[in-house]
């Protein structure tokens, strides 16, 4: 019934003109946009995963399941992350070098990522020695494994700053079509992993950071095509009903007609199946981000 309004008919092809208009002549680049959105759910993640460590180390520890709900989430933290910095690695990195014809770039980014990379597998480590013990005596380990959460969470925060900061002016200067390539590069590196993680990454994202964020991705990927189902499929399924309802308005004229009306009980995916489905598709003893 939508896709024939005649309201619909109207203004679809003139929304799609508009996106290609902004494709063509945006001052700023849609990676750095997308880079900043991304930092907004990493920061997000990173909010409640403190939390829930500290609210372990101060309450009942009664038995396993809060801890493991919270070591999934950092799974599921560090797993975007890691995916983040390799896209940094492999493509937004040198493109900046070869812009500034200099490799500054790309070799600060291996050191700090080898840092990240060795504290984000020791933070699992600290969670997985916690799920071994038996609960009700591990308080002095878990107040550890807070103590740890946190300091993790400051560093990163303050590299997430920094390459604001220092990086994205830089990304503001390439032009728009190697931004566009960029982007679709992201798509091709991402296509295993992406679709576990988008919807748990926007899931921590404000409502117009969500709607930015498909913006942006629109110039990147057809609509209609199966890389943009999959990818609203899901965020869908992480999404809130209300935060659904304002992306159906939003971009009605490219939603699959499946998706335009959240189900009767619409349930969030829950963090556990997010993080155990996740490592199915794309199973790693541990976290490594990739140089070449």
């Amino acid at each position: 019934r939508v896709v024939r309004r005649p309201s619909f008919a109207a203004i679809a092809p003139k929304r799609y003109l508009l996106r290609e208009f902004y494709a063509r002549n945006a001052k700023y680049g849609k990676p750095m946009k997308v880079g900043r959105l991304h930092h907004s759910g990493f920061r997000g993640m990173w909010n409640d995963l403190t939390a829930r460590a500290a609210a372990l180390a101060a309450g009942q520890d009664a038995d396993n399941e809060r801890l493991q709900e919270t070591r999934d989430l950092c799974y599921l933290l560090f797993r975007s992350v890691a995916l983040h910095a390799k896209f940094e690695n492999l493509v937004l990195f040198p493109a900046l070098d070869a812009f500034k014809k200099s490799s500054d770039f790309t070799l600060e980014a291996y050191e700090q990522h080898e840092h990240e990379e060795h504290e984000m597998n020791a933070l699992l480590g600290q969670f997985d020695r916690a799920l071994g013990e038996e609960p009700g005596k591990r308080q002095t380990n878990l107040a550890s494994l807070a103590s740890a959460c946190a300091r993790s969470r400051q560093g990163q925060l303050a590299h997430l700053e920094y390459e604001e900061a220092n990086f994205l002016p830089v990304l503001a200067e390439l032009s728009v079509e190697q931004h566009l390539r960029m982007l679709e590069g992201a798509y091709e590196m991402c296509i295993l992993e992406r679709p576990h993680l988008i919807g748990v990454l926007t899931s921590y994202m404000p409502i117009e950071n969500i709607l930015s964020l498909l913006d942006s991705l629109l110039h990147a990927v057809t609509p209609d095509s199966e890389q943009w189902r999959t990818l609203l499929s899901a965020m869908h399924g992480s999404l809130s009903a209300e935060q659904w309802i304002k992306v159906v308005r939003r971009f009605e004229d490219v939603l699959p007609t499946s998706l335009m009306v959240v189900p009767g009980g619409h349930r969030r995916v829950t963090i556990g199946s997010a993080a155990r489905a996740l490592h199915a598709a794309a199973p790693v003893d541990c976290i490594e981000i990739p140089r070449e």
